[in-house]
């Protein structure tokens, strides 16, 4: 494994803070939870377009990591989540029935997993976590549809691929997508509820220092390239005045 946090952030969120004891792993659970925060889309929602992402310094950092690292095992260990308890009514509707797809009800949503089964009492807090304008759930459902389109001949030559990937049938992993589709509504609830909390979380005001007075280093960097670069020119002019008025033959 390889840290992804520098060193140099190391050192600043440990002088910020005031504070040794900060690791590395802290920072990370922190940015995640910074991540989730919906303060964090609103205000940065254009810059993340343009450049690389803007980590703030929130007030409560260690509350801001436990979060982020209860997200983090959260998201990560999703297959092993408590199953939510929805309702499974097996009923026959009509074939003309889209399957895999959201009812939104009033009160909660209702998942048509076939002509046969249907899933309700899904909370309609789920809607507030969404990826690309679609909740975790109906990725799932979009993922486990069945596709008329077959691989032709000219895309695959081996016929036994061909046979195993056109012959998907969601019968077969119905009871398996079931079961996730619970998972994950739980995953869903604790994240909408935790996100909430971040939501609550005043960042305070951002400070305004310099960060080369962080870590020195920075600077002998800069000189140390500086000073390659006078070198390198150095040379460059050497060699054009040694080459002038004379012919190079190539």
């Amino acid at each position: 494994r390889t840290c992804n946090i520098t060193s140099f952030a190391h050192k600043l969120f440990k002088k910020y803070y005031n504070n040794n004891e900060i690791t590395k792993e802290d920072i990370f659970y922190y940015t995640y939870a910074i991540f989730n925060d919906t303060k964090y889309e609103e205000v940065y929602r254009h810059d993340l377009r343009r450049k690389l992402p803007q980590i703030p310094l929130a007030r409560n950092f260690r509350r801001y990591s436990a979060i982020g690292k209860e997200l983090f095992k959260l998201h990560c260990n999703f297959n092993s989540a408590k199953e939510y308890k929805l309702h499974r009514v097996n009923t026959k509707l009509p074939k003309n029935t889209t399957p895999l797809s959201f009812i939104i009800n009033k009160n909660d949503i209702t998942i048509i997993i076939d002509n046969k089964t249907l899933l309700k009492g899904v909370p309609l807090e789920i809607l507030e976590w969404k990826f690309k304008s679609k909740t975790p759930l109906e990725w799932i459902l979009d993922s486990y549809k069945e596709n008329k389109n077959k691989i032709k001949p000219q895309s695959c030559n081996d016929p036994k691929i061909r046979k195993m990937f056109s012959g998907y049938k969601f019968d077969v992993h119905k009871e398996d997508v079931i079961s996730l589709l619970r998972r994950v509504t739980t995953v869903c609830i604790e994240t909408v509820r935790l996100r909430n909390e971040l939501s609550g979380l005043n960042w305070g005001r951002q400070p305004n220092f310099d960060l080369t007075s962080i870590d020195r280093s920075s600077k002998k960097t800069r000189k140390i390239v500086k000073r390659k670069q006078s070198n390198v020119t150095q040379r460059n002019s050497t060699l054009a005045d040694s080459l002038d008025g004379t012919k190079v033959k190539l």
